[in-house]
């Protein structure tokens, strides 16, 4: 990937995460994310996500039940170590996540 895309996808997630948050990130951690391996186990469908979050200050716990048509794939890597949530007709906005 090149630099000046890398620097776009940085600007961009974190845009969307000042959204969420409600203000501009005040520092950023690099994670390092393996390559997608070639086979992933899929599990089911994920029905909820539940997690922490701060916005505008306080600390949240939010929750989304997705509708039947729009749940993601719950898949791990085949030494199970990783996970992943693939597909789903949905989206993570500034509201957090909605069904499509």
């Amino acid at each position: 990937m090149t630099t000046a895309r890398k620097n776009s996808d940085v600007a961009k997630a974190a845009a969307l995460a000042a959204k969420f948050h409600g203000r501009a990130p005040t520092a950023y951690q690099q994670i390092k994310v393996k390559p997608m391996p070639k086979a992933l186990a899929c599990i089911g469908a994920v029905s909820v996500i539940q997690y922490v979050a701060e916005r505008d200050g306080k600390v949240y716990e939010f929750r989304h039940a997705f509708k039947v048509s729009a749940r993601p794939h719950l898949c791990v890597t085949p030494d199970g170590q990783s996970v992943y949530i693939i597909g789903g007709l949905c989206t993570f906005t500034q509201d957090g996540f909605e069904d499509n």
